[in-house]
């Protein structure tokens, strides 16, 4: 959907007022000329309507073009967006100019659908004149006849000859009504498409795990890439996930955050995850995804979402663990944190995530853009804020970072969907070479 789908749709409270009127400006001049002569009266209380469903035939073809229109101005937008914002990456693996070349294609296939919809407006438009204007002309010429055969004094010629000039423009607002009704319902279309999209997250029954401290569980998971995949994170403990396709790293993620569509047993706290209650599931377990999105405003304002206010102390710990207490709680950041270096982005969502202080928390990959010295300090900082002796959180982090992983209480690998190894990153760095390659920096 792009923002003129909005635009479109709200045009209607426009129209109405405008539609109202013409119809008003065409009864009046219809009764006006029924009382200086019938047949006149008649031709355009008849003609009006033959012209208006005449006109309404190109509606649907209309619509269809310039939902298609829409349809490719909001790829357009998306990917124009994604571009500017991951262009830093693109830069970095040389990939700036197929990223570019797409853009291209889809600017191009952008410009064809609304040339096209341009067309078929610009072709209803003067179509729509021209039979406004015929009716009118139709009219005048026909009570210039009656004058001419006196069946109707010159005087009554004069004021049909002035209605017709006058009905030209409310005819012309009428015959444009299709066109307009076509767009609105276009766009309309798409805005009640969103509007009415399902929840992405099941309602749940309102199941309650038991207990304070809470387990998760997959047994013969199969979802995705995903073929069987066995995996207990189990209260208090810190592990580290390396996949060695990022596909299962993503449907991992996607999995936990969705939990639908997938053959096996996942639990939370001993009961199924999608059972649980919504907002509950979201308090319990909190997936980070790699990427996320900063919102215009301050760091604070970013990392205490909810504008909890448990006092400066407890930010600034979350911010030091994360290793973003030098950007500054008062720094101003702009839309998507279009001012922030990757890496500062990457510790900005990695303390709201620590912010939320959730008893089960899923990181994914959140340290692929700062440096190794900062990496190692973020390691720290997690396992000091989430894992000391009275936090008693669960953390699971899927990424490749050896300082990661040597700080987890244990690396679990996953390849061809399902668990491979575990053990410590040391013992596992010693004796399996693919994982050693995996993690290589």
């Amino acid at each position: 959907m792009s923002s003129t789908d909005a635009d479109y749709t709200s045009y209607v409270l426009d129209h109405i007022p405008r539609v109202i009127s013409a119809l008003l400006a065409v009864v009046v001049s219809a009764v006006t000329l029924l009382l200086i002569s019938a047949p006149l009266g008649l031709i355009m209380l008849v003609a009006t309507p033959i012209m208006l469903v005449t006109l309404n035939l190109a509606a649907p073809l209309i619509a269809d073009r310039i939902a298609r229109q829409q349809d490719q101005a909001g790829r357009t937008t998306s990917l124009a967006t994604d571009l500017v914002t991951g262009l830093r990456p693109l830069r970095g693996i040389g990939a700036q100019d197929a990223a570019a070349e797409r853009c291209r294609v889809v600017s191009r296939e952008s410009l064809a659908a609304t040339l096209s919809a341009a067309r078929a407006q610009n072709a209803y438009q003067g179509a729509s004149t021209m039979l406004s204007t015929l009716l009118a002309g139709g009219i005048a010429i026909a009570a210039g006849w009656f004058a001419l055969t006196g069946r109707i004094t010159a005087g009554q010629f004069i004021t049909v000859i002035g209605s017709a000039q006058f009905l030209i423009e409310p005819f012309g607002t009428l015959a444009i009504v299709p066109r307009w009704y076509a767009a609105a319902r276009a766009s309309a279309g798409r805005v009640a498409s969103v509007l009415e999209a399902g929840l992405v997250l099941p309602e749940g029954n309102g199941a309650e795990p038991a207990g304070q401290r809470y387990d998760l569980c997959l047994r013969g998971v199969r979802y995705g890439p995903l073929a069987g995949l066995d995996l207990h994170v189990r209260p208090g403990e810190f592990v580290g996930v390396v996949a060695y396709r990022p596909a299962e790293a993503e449907a991992l993620v996607r999995l936990l955050t969705v939990p639908d569509g997938y053959e096996g047993d996942l639990l939370l706290g001993g009961e199924p995850l999608e059972t649980v209650d919504r907002t509950r599931a979201r308090r319990l377990l909190h997936v980070e995804p790699h990427r996320t999105d900063l919102f215009t405003g301050s760091l604070a304002s970013n990392v205490d979402v909810h504008r909890s206010g448990n006092g400066g102390g407890e930010l600034a710990g979350v911010l030091r663990a994360a290793a973003a207490d030098a950007v500054g709680a008062d720094a101003a950041i702009d839309e998507r944190g279009a001012n922030l270096s990757g890496g500062q982005r990457q510790r900005v969502a990695l303390a709201r995530a620590l912010h939320a202080r959730p008893p089960l928390l899923l990181l994914h990959d959140p340290t692929t853009a700062v440096d190794a010295v900062t990496e190692h300090a973020i390691a720290g900082g997690i396992r000091a804020l989430r894992h000391g002796p009275d936090a008693g959180y669960s953390t699971v982090v899927i990424t490749s970072s050896p300082a990661l992983l040597a700080t987890a209480d244990r690396v679990v690998v996953i390849s061809d969907g399902a668990v491979t190894a575990e053990g410590a990153h040391a013992e596992l760095s010693a004796r399996d070479d693919t994982y050693r390659q995996a993690i290589l920096r």
